[in-house]
């Protein structure tokens, strides 16, 4: 019980932490407003972090560690192409929606150059790294397969990615374009349906022809 009560509260800890990154910046943020939006004190707060730059990178850490353990998780089960980019999209959109915060995090990071993920990156074999990337792989296999069109490897998975994550980065505008529309109520409700427009999209715009 004690372990569980320790992981739920370093995980409010990392979710608070993040809300106070985004809102001020890693120079801006101040420990004891994350202890405060935690809803601890600042001695518990030091018991599992000891500095600003510890908890960030704990922060970013969290992040990066989830989505590629979910992305190496895709890459090892035996599913068609179309299966595969519908877990991809599920990673990123899940991940998002469950935390917005962190898209926005990750933005700022890639702002101040991104130094901290690439250092995580460089540590691991990414899924998407033509050096070793199980998902790198699973594409290639099944261009070589004939089972979708021969492209570039690499623009292919950067094209993923991209569509997945862009109406996080950008979501006040899109919140205005859904608010002028009339196909759609919220914001959410787009996000569900953009899932199941990119896999479309991708499954038919790969097709051999």
């Amino acid at each position: 019980m004690k372990d569980i009560d320790k992981s739920s509260k370093k995980e409010i800890i990392l979710k608070s932490a993040a809300d106070e990154f985004v809102e001020f910046g890693f120079f801006g943020a101040r420990m004891q407003r994350i202890a405060e939006r935690a809803g601890v004190n600042k001695a518990m707060l030091f018991y599992y972090y000891t500095s600003k730059e510890e908890i960030y990178k704990a922060v970013i850490t969290r992040i990066f560690t989830e989505v590629i353990g979910k992305l190496e998780g895709a890459g090892k089960q035996p599913v068609s192409f179309e299966g595969l980019v519908r877990q991809i999209v599920d990673v990123y959109t899940g991940l998002f929606s469950q935390y917005p915060a962190f898209a926005r995090l990750i933005q700022y990071e890639l702002f101040q150059g991104g130094a901290r993920i690439r250092e995580l990156a460089l540590g691991r074999i990414f899924p998407f790294s033509s050096k070793g990337g199980l998902i790198h792989a699973f594409i290639k296999e099944k261009m070589q397969a004939g089972e979708i069109r021969e492209m570039d490897v690499l623009q292919l998975e950067v094209s993923i990615i991209s569509q997945v994550i862009m109406p996080f980065f950008v979501k006040p505008f899109i919140e205005v374009l859904v608010q002028t529309s009339e196909r759609y109520l919220t914001y959410q409700e787009f996000v569900e349906r953009r899932k199941e427009f990119i896999v479309s999209l991708l499954i038919e715009g790969l097709k051999k022809r």
